[in-house]
């Protein structure tokens, strides 16, 4: 009851957030619980594991909540497995499980966005407890389905299968083939591929987010488990040796337990680092991977420390009133650190009111029968679509299908560009589509304050839609450097001419300032182009292109491109909206001198035949 207490508090907060916990792998899994039995190959996906979207699948009925509310149920069963897998002998000390696992921030936050890492953990558990009662079937059943829940199972499995082995119970390990067998059998009725297990690897080969740092999860620990729960691992391996001294007659159970939780989640903290490091196998690095760890971990630590009390303390009455403040004393601290590692509730952030304005555009203005192509996972629930109908939505994908393919973008669908999924798991820029006359743009939806994202982008979306015929290229010359500045442009007087043409500048300082961008054409959204030609610039040079824009929500809103020596052409989007407001100019870090050879300003779009007219006008 303290559990499902905890479990149920921590689902009202997110029932109350106005944000979404994860918008991408959450809202994914959501999906693939949602349309489970819609079609076999989102039942058999891999990515979207079997076996949580089958089980997620009523819960889905619900909205993005029911996720949330399923793992609230999955977090209530692992403490009851966690506490069975204690035993009777340190019943007092099951008041502590509950507490300890729903205050460890990254699992909480496992919990909350609806992610497969508390099911692994609670079938894991599971597992732990099957084979302290000899239970080798059921345990071997398991850890079958394992592979079918997370990946994780290859880090946990051959502590499982060794003890097995180790007890001489052969009978039992046949029944490792019952997951396998199962889904190969389905695999090969609904989608004719028997070895889909053994020839579809989920991570293997995916080198989207390159390598990282080896040590990056180590450094992150107290982010991932929090310091009360840190500080009590600690605490449990350094008494681990004590507690096998002392206690000969328990001391098989004591070294089983140890080998079957902190050594399989030590192999799962290598395996994670391995990956993260190495690159190549669809590792970003995120810390919530180890949630898979934590209910492993927290058996571990309250089997030693309660075994270790239990051992050394005699048994009076006023044990109970200690273990009840060890309990109160915890509570406090994880409490105050989930507050202090999490946002809770979970704020509604401008990523998302981006996605959601990006949805709201494409809802108001999309007709039947015209699709949704986008990469990202909101844009796709807001916008109600199917994800594996392709007469709903398409993915941008990285063999280009919205040009090439035969089942490529139609006169009238939409699409929607990201500068996280879009440009990193696809590998589509948003020059490719601005710069193909098939896409109108429609909209370039930026967040009130500049966001970086995966790849050192800028975050912004575009909205486009693919048009009935080819869209005309024009470009307009705004301004070129050296002919007159005009109206348009605020130029320093003490620039110096160079020989052979061009300026030589030096200092910190602006040398013009291109002010107050013209009113733009017949689209909502146009491209500036700038083209520069320069040297004199060194790699340790600091030279930035910068375009400020006043935004009513936030004050200025800056963008910046770094220049190098030689020719080069920089594109910004600018909205309608950006007329007689912007400001274009070179910010000089370094204070290095250098010569600028060329400096002209264009303003590019695309026009119908019909708006042509009205733009000469």
């Amino acid at each position: 009851m303290l559990a499902l207490g905890i479990a149920g508090t921590l689902l009202v907060v997110r029932v109350l957030s106005p944000g979404i916990p994860d918008a991408g792998d959450g809202v994914n899994h959501y999906q693939h619980a949602r349309y489970f039995w819609q079609h076999a190959e989102v039942a058999l996906s891999q990515w979207g594991k079997p076996v949580f979207s089958l089980l997620a699948s009523p819960f889905s009925m619900l909205g993005l909540w029911g996720m949330a509310a399923f793992n609230a149920l999955v977090a209530t069963a692992t403490c009851w497995a966690i506490m069975r897998a204690l035993g009777r002998r340190l019943q007092a000390w099951w008041w502590l499980v509950p507490v300890v696992l729903l205050t460890s921030p990254q699992y909480v936050h496992t919990v909350l966005a609806g992610l497969t890492e508390p099911l692994f953990g609670l079938c894991a558990v599971l597992v732990v407890w099957a084979l302290m009662e000899r239970w080798h079937t059921v345990a071997m059943v398991l850890v079958s389905v394992l592979p079918f829940v997370r990946p994780e199972y290859a880090a946990f499995a051959p502590f499982a299968v060794g003890l097995v082995v180790w007890r001489r119970d052969f009978k039992a390990l046949p029944w490792l083939l019952t997951g396998v067998f199962f889904y190969s059998s389905l695999a090969g009725v609904l989608l004719g591929k028997p070895l889909m297990f053994f020839d579809e690897h989920t991570y293997a080969g995916k080198d989207t987010y390159g390598p990282g740092d080896l040590f990056h999860f180590f450094h992150e620990l107290d982010e991932t488990f929090g310091l009360p729960l840190k500080r009590a691992l600690i605490a449990a391996v350094l008494l681990l040796p004590l507690l096998l001294w002392r206690d000969v007659e328990g001391r098989v159970r004591h070294l089983a337990l140890t080998a079957l939780t902190l050594l399989p989640a030590v192999g799962i903290f290598a395996l994670h680092s391995y990956a993260y490091w190495k690159g190549g196998l669809g590792s970003l690095g995120l810390l919530r991977v180890l949630a898979t760890t934590v209910p492993l971990l927290v058996l571990f630590m309250v089997h030693v420390l309660g075994s270790l009390w239990t051992l050394l303390v005699p048994s009076r009455q006023w044990n109970r009133v200690l273990l009840f403040l060890l309990v109160l004393l915890y509570a406090n601290a994880g409490y105050h650190e989930l507050l202090h590692r999490l946002r809770l509730p979970m704020p509604d952030d401008e990523v998302q009111r981006i996605q959601r304005e990006a949805s709201d555009l494409v809802n108001e203005r999309r007709a039947p029968g015209e699709r949704v192509i986008t990469m990202d996972p909101l844009v796709a629930l807001y916008t109600g679509v199917d994800p594996w109908a392709p007469e709903e939505y398409l993915p941008i994908d990285g063999h280009w299908r919205l040009v090439e393919h035969s089942e490529g973008a139609r006169a009238g669908d939409w699409i929607v560009w990201d500068a996280h999924f879009a440009a990193n798991q696809s590998g589509v820029s948003a020059d490719t589509l601005m710069n193909d006359p098939r896409f109108r743009p429609v909209a370039v939806l930026e967040p009130p304050t500049p966001l970086t994202t995966l790849g050192g982008r800028a975050y912004e979306m575009r909205v486009f839609q693919r048009s009935e015929g080819d869209w005309e290229h024009v470009k307009e010359s705004l301004f070129v450097f050296g002919t007159g500045s005009g109206d348009l442009v605020l130029e320093r007087c003490d620039t110096l001419p160079s020989r052979g043409g061009g300026h030589t500048f030096s200092g910190t300082e602006f040398p013009f300032t291109l002010a107050g961008l013209p009113a733009g054409g017949q689209l909502d959204v146009e491209t500036l182009e700038v083209a520069i030609g320069l040297d004199g610039l060194n790699e340790q040079d600091t030279l930035l292109l910068v375009l400020a824009r006043e935004d009513g929500a936030s004050g200025t809103r800056f963008q910046d491109q770094r220049l190098v020596a030689g020719d080069q052409v920089v594109r910004f989007p600018v909205a309608a909206t950006d007329a007689g407001s912007g400001k274009l100019y070179l910010w000089n870090r370094s204070g290095s001198s250098f010569q600028l050879i060329r400096f002209r300003v264009l303003r590019e779009g695309y026009l119908r035949d019909a708006d042509r007219a009205a733009h000469d006008q």
